[in-house]
């Protein structure tokens, strides 16, 4: 629990000396041609990192004061042995900070490794719980893009963003 705290901490540390001039970059399909076409100077697409699934749920809590809104879940697969920093993500526009967990509990306080999977969280409130302080963001996206999301993070000292093109409802 305390290594989960401390990532989570980095993570939010990471969101707030974020420098809003970011790069600019354009849209692109999911093939590496497209992407190095697209990508302005400077900006990479889903470099080192592949998503794997996304859904949302809808998060109802037990009691009024403990909130309610939308779970974004994302599952990633790493494609390189390097550190990354997840910082923000976009949603239908609107910056959200991303909680990143891993998939076994073994794996934490050790350093990723490619192949590995990782579980990104993104909380949209309608009602924000009482008693809890809630990060959030003005920030628009650094560029246009289509699709339902857009997740900011590091790798290498590089910003790199992916798109998530649909987010459906987890099935019950």
């Amino acid at each position: 629990m305390r290594y989960l705290l401390i990532i989570c901490l980095f993570v939010l540390a990471s969101c707030a000396s974020q420098n809003n001039s970011l790069n600019k970059a354009d849209e692109s399909s999911s093939s590496k041609t497209a992407r190095s076409n697209t990508a302005k100077v400077g900006q990479t697409l889903s470099k080192g990192l592949k998503l794997v699934s996304s859904s949302k749920s809808p998060m109802r809590a037990s009691l009024p004061d403990q909130g309610s809104g939308i779970s974004y879940r994302f599952e990633v697969e790493l494609e390189t042995n390097e550190q990354i920093d997840f910082t923000k993500a976009w949603i239908r526009g609107k910056c959200y900070p991303v909680v990143m967990k891993r998939m076994m509990p073994e794996q934490v306080g050790t350093p990723t490794k490619r192949g590995e999977k990782l579980v990104l969280y993104v909380y949209h409130y309608d009602k924000l719980p009482m008693n809890k302080s809630v990060t959030m963001y003005d920030d628009k996206p650094p560029f246009s893009y289509s699709g339902e999301g857009l997740i900011s993070y590091e790798v290498e000292g590089e910003v790199s963003y992916l798109q998530v093109k649909k987010i459906p409802y987890a099935k019950s």
